[in-house]
This record gives C-alpha cells, structure tokens and sequence, in this order.
C-alpha cells in the first residue's frame, strides 16, 4: 500500500539507491521568464501547493518583493547568490550573515514562485550543480536545504526524509514527491530531554514521522508536546547524524497511546525537574516570609502609634482632675 495512505500498514526501509541524473540544462545564461499564467502563489489554481520548506528559519524573515513581483529572473544574479551561499554550505541557516540570509531568502521566494512552472527543472539543476558535490552533508546545514532531497536515503519514502523534508522540492517530474505527513526532527539532552523542530508545514498533522537519535522513549511532557501538534498517529525513526541511515522503532504509525515511555524518576531529567522545583518552592517561601515580615513590622508600628496616642489621651483627660495648686509654685 502506498506510503501516502493513511491506512497503510508499515513504513518501508530499503539500501541506498543512486541517485538518478536529471537532464541538463539549456541556455544558463538567457533570463529565465517564467510563463505569466504560471506567476501565482503556491495553493493557487496555476500551480500545485508547495508545502513549507525547511525549518522555521527556511522562511524568509520578511517580505521579499522579488522576484514575486516580476515575471523573469536573471540566471547570472541566481549564480552568484549561490556562489555567495557556498561559503556557508555547512552552516546552520540561523548562523549565516546578513548578505547571505539575504540572498538566501532570495532563493526561497523563487522556489515560492517556481515551483510547479516549466521552468522548475532549470532552476533545479543550477542549485544542483553549485551544491551538488558538497561532502558530507550536516542535517540543517544550507547545503542541505538546497540538495537534500537529491541525496538518497535508506528510508523509502524520500521526500520524508529528515534531510528531504526540510529542503527545496525535487521537481513534480521526479520520483521524489513532497512529504504528506508532518515531519519532526529533534534532539535529545540527558537533563533537559527532547526538543522537537517542524520540517515541513501542512493542513492536517493528525500523521506525523519522528526522527530521533536515540530509542529512549518519552516523558508526560513530550507526550503533551505531541498532542499540541494535534497528532493523533506517529511513526518513529532512529536516524544517523547525517541523515542518510534510518532504523524503524515502530511498525508504521501507531497511535500515540502505544509510544514508548520513558521513566525519569532515576534519571537526571528529574533531578534537574526537582532543583527547578526546590528553587521555585524557595523563592516562593522566601517571599510569603518577607511579605509576613513586612506585615508584622506593620502592624508593630501600627500598634505603637495608638498606644502612644492613647496616653497621650489618658494624660490631658487626667489633669482636668488635678488641684491647681500642682502647677502653682510660691517662691
């Protein structure tokens, strides 16, 4: 049964393949005009959605007028963003500079735009040929948003992939079609246990595929964390640091009632959990103790006023009844 039902049974592992060459491309240095037809936002009628590319950061941070504005696209200027974007290929997109995140979300509005034309393919193969020999290839890296869906892998749905997922689309012609399910990388700390990031943004994450870099199941806090993406059905993977190698830890997906726990009450996630708490515990005490003090002092001072006024009450209402004579002094 194919992958893309939601029915299906077992999400199949197969050896590497190599990878198939795509056509090369004609006439790189004319502008590419993109058909005015085919000039509309992913989701529309003129071309088939395009999913979210990347992790978070893969979205531009803002606004990029062209070339969404503009019909063509010059194949020098690409070249040379690219070029620009080679000297950070196995840097995080987070950690890149100005000039290059620029160009970078650059790049990304093109394949908005793109995607889907007749003129994809092109388009394609030039960040291939820039990026195409990189090695090796670290998961979230720039290199890997432009080719990681070119780059085989030993899971048999492809475009799911934790190197695939996050990256530009292979063209609609490929055998690489984009992923349906919503994808999840995460990390693992032995005191602060699993961070989870979204690859890939789509309508319905009731089916979801995990990547993870170790079976060590998982605690009521990420258990909360999933049902806060609203998945219902989860398939998990162990998989390499370089994303090529992946291991099934379920037989396809399986509900969320049936993952793997995992028990912290001897490990240092509680003992980290128990210090967050004893400190919260303290400041809180600390503070209902000083507010207590303050109240006390308070009411000290409070008490002592009237004390004082009470005297002083007390002794003008008592010499109205003393003989004159105490204050008359015959010398």
């Amino acid at each position: 049964m194919p992958l893309h039902s939601p029915t299906f049974g077992k999400l199949k592992v197969s050896k590497s393949r190599s990878t198939s060459p795509i056509s090369s491309p004609t006439n790189l240095h004319d502008p590419i005009v993109v058909p005015k037809g085919l000039v509309s936002t992913p989701g529309s009628i003129s071309s088939p959605p395009l999913p979210f590319v990347g992790s978070p950061t893969a979205v531009p941070s803002s606004p990029v007028a062209a070339p969404l504005l503009s019909t063509s696209y010059n194949y020098q200027d690409l070249l040379t963003k690219l070029n620009l974007l080679m000297n950070y290929k196995n840097v995080k997109i987070n950690d890149i500079s100005p000039d290059a995140k620029s160009a970078y979300d650059y790049i990304v509005s093109l394949v908005r735009v793109l995607y889907g034309t007749e003129e994809y393919p092109l388009f394609y193969q030039t960040v291939l040929d820039v990026f195409g020999q990189v090695q090796p290839i670290l998961v979230d890296s720039i290199a890997a948003y432009f080719i990681g869906c070119s780059l085989k892998t030993s899971i048999d749905h492809q475009g799911c992939s934790v190197l695939c997922a996050g990256a530009i689309p292979a063209p609609t012609s490929s055998d690489i079609p984009v992923c349906n399910y919503l994808v999840l990388m995460s990390t693992y700390d032995s005191t602060l246990g699993y961070t989870f990031t979204p690859l890939n943004s789509i309508n319905s994450s009731e089916y979801a595929i995990l990547f993870v870099p170790e079976d060590t199941g998982f605690n009521d806090v990420e258990m909360q964390k999933f049902k806060s993406y609203n998945i219902a059905n989860i398939a998990i993977y162990k998989t390499s640091l370089d994303g090529r190698e992946y291991t099934p830890l379920t037989e396809g997906f399986i509900s969320l009632d049936a993952v793997k726990t995992r028990d912290v009450s001897s490990s240092a996630e509680l003992v980290n959990t128990k210090k967050k708490s004893f400190w919260t515990k303290s400041a809180t005490q600390s503070s209902q103790s000083m507010m207590s003090t303050g109240a006390g002092i308070a009411i000290g001072v409070l008490l002592v006023v009237i004390i004082i006024l009470l005297v002083i009450v007390i002794i003008e209402n008592f010499t109205d009844y003393l003989p004159a004579s105490i204050y008359k002094y015959d010398f």
